[in-house]
């Protein structure tokens, strides 16, 4: 056979393979990650720091057991607990595969899942352990897809909230069959959360910005920011208005030197990326985060927002920063599938009281809770419903919100929420500041340009406040692109009190009363910029302490 025929040959063999139509039945994406939903368990009171083997059995059963047979594989990324190191153990999170063909809701799902659950624990002589359950997330790979622009239809969400669903009085056999499948895995260690080390990033001594000048004879030295960003320099406007009638002065933040040192801030939010020049010299103490760990590429969907990098921006960004030497720990309310979650919500908050007592309480550093977030049962956005006053899922949040500023070096400072002034502020945590006021529990409210209110607002609360909240410029991010915007919102007026009070607070370190000092400094210290207006909060700095050459401006 001569070369010619063989290659004529060959390619007659292979010309059906060469020429064949596309599988009808495309290759699925690896197992387990293609869909999946997400069930939230919370532990009753009772049972959280329970020593009779219930948790170890539980979680034999969905490792090593029938059980199991309901989690997306691999098993032991699909099972996790919320233990918190002082409080016990909260919640029970598990990643549901969908069974395929399968015509039944996910509460009715929910329901068998249940079930099962009760006959499992009832088999092992334990009682019934959770309060409620709630499905808070569902993956589709289509959406995960159309979020990577991969030509997928388009989808108006990327999660879908389903309603809750209780335990009902009386048992019923499941009807539903995912199989039999027995786990090879061990039995793992219960889900920790995900924490950097101590991060200590002095700025480099080479920064010192051209704009700065300084005076030098005063204790606590004050420094002058010119041009700087929108929402600054009314922090320390002069009363007399005449004065700002000149530009330099009226574009110009008066400030304290070093401000924050000393103090912890605590930013409890989502979608923050602090991977930019912005935050270079950021002293970052630790990232904190609960929930399901991310995958690779395309097998959890990847949505980089900015609403937590602009927090930490403006509590202690480079240029938009308040309190630019305060530590910060970064505690995340988004889990591995860029979604949020019952879960990782409530992990948020029981690993920052776990973190705040293990390293700070017995050293009596001060520390200070931001929470420009509103939990809910579900993803951030438009239509999530909010946890409801007196529902068994809120308890828990209300509890851990309450031990929070019950801690005896903590503020905690939340916002008013971006409803029309007169709404009512029914979200967590603000709304205890109505229910059950704590003394260092501070509510922020927002204003406009012209300092009239723009927001929420109700001047019940004790500690409520309020900031600028219009155009104010920060660093926000993309996938994409790092860039300046201006931002609007009780978010951003929230993050501006969260730095003033930890400029108040670096500057009376030595004070038994440093915290409830600077609350009181934060409303009296508050004046009106526009008569017609609300009070603004102000860093306290008047004219006669300016630097020599803006003081020569007025004289």
């Amino acid at each position: 056979m001569s070369v010619l025929d063989f290659i004529l040959l060959n390619f007659l063999l292979f010309l059906p393979v060469l020429g064949a139509p596309p599988s009808s039945h495309p290759q699925k994406l690896k197992i387990g990650v293609s869909i999946y939903w997400r069930a939230t368990c919370i532990v009753q009171k009772a049972f959280r720091s329970n020593n009779d083997g219930l948790f170890e059995d539980l979680d034999k059963g969905f490792l090593q057991g029938n059980l199991g047979d309901w989690l997306s594989p691999p098993r032991k990324f699909s099972l996790m607990r919320l233990e918190s190191e002082h409080l016990g153990i909260w919640a029970y999170g598990f990643k549901l595969r969908m069974a395929e063909f399968n015509q039944k809701s996910n509460t009715e799902l929910l329901e068998d899942l249940k079930d099962d659950l009760d006959g499992y624990l009832e088999s092992k002589h334990h009682e019934w352990l959770f309060d409620d359950c709630v499905v808070d997330l569902l993956i589709d790979v289509k959406e995960e897809k159309n979020q990577r622009n991969f030509s997928a239809p388009d989808v108006n969400e990327n999660t879908k909230r389903l309603r809750r669903v209780r335990r009902g009085q009386k048992k019923r056999n499941s009807s539903t069959n995912l199989g039999s499948l027995r786990s090879l895995y061990p039995i793992r260690t219960p889900h920790e959360p995900n924490k950097t080390q101590f991060v200590d990033n002095d700025r480099s001594p080479e920064f010192e910005p051209s704009s700065l000048t300084k005076r030098e004879d005063d204790d606590f030295e004050v420094v002058a920011l010119e041009n700087a960003w929108d929402g600054l320099p009314t922090l320390s406007a002069p009363k007399d208005t005449a004065l700002l009638k000149n530009e330099k002065i009226s574009r110009t933040y008066f400030h304290y030197t070093n401000p924050g040192e000393g103090v912890v801030v605590y930013v409890v939010d989502g979608y923050g990326d602090l991977n930019n020049d912005e935050f270079r010299n950021l002293k970052l103490d630790g990232v904190l985060s609960a929930g399901a760990p991310p995958f690779d590429f395309l097998t959890d969907i990847q949505d980089a927002g900015d609403h937590g990098s602009i927090m930490v921006d403006k509590i202690a960004g480079e240029h938009a920063g308040i309190a630019q030497r305060a530590r910060i720990v970064y505690t995340s309310v988004v889990e591995g599938s860029s979604s949020v979650t019952l879960f990782s919500q409530l992990g948020a908050l029981l690993y920052t009281y776990d973190n705040i007592i293990n390293r700070y309480v017995d050293l009596d550093i001060p520390c200070i809770i931001s929470i420009a977030w509103q939990f809910g049962l579900g993803r951030r956005d438009r239509g999530s419903p909010l946890l409801e006053e007196g529902d068994t899922i809120a308890k828990p949040f209300v509890e851990i919100l309450n031990k929070l500023m019950d801690l005896d070096n903590v503020i905690m400072v939340s916002s008013a929420g971006n409803g029309k002034p007169g709404d009512p502020i029914i979200h967590y945590p603000s709304r205890l500041g109505l229910d059950a006021p704590k003394r260092r529990h501070v509510v922020v409210g927002g204003t406009d340009r012209k300092g009239l209110n723009m927001w929420q607002f109700d001047t019940k609360i004790p500690n409520f406040v309020w900031a600028p909240s219009e155009g104010i410029w920060t660093y926000g991010h993309t996938s994409a692109d790092v860039f300046v915007e201006p931002v609007s919102g009780t978010s951003i007026a929230e993050a501006t009190v969260a730095g003033m009070l930890a400029m108040y607070i670096s500057l009376d370190l030595d004070s038994n009363t440093r915290l409830e000092d600077a609350i009181t400094k934060l409303k009296t210290l508050s004046w009106k910029r526009n008569p017609e207006g609300v009070p603004i909060i102000h860093n306290g700095i008047t004219p006669d302490q300016w630097p020599e050459k803006f003081r020569k401006i007025i004289d």
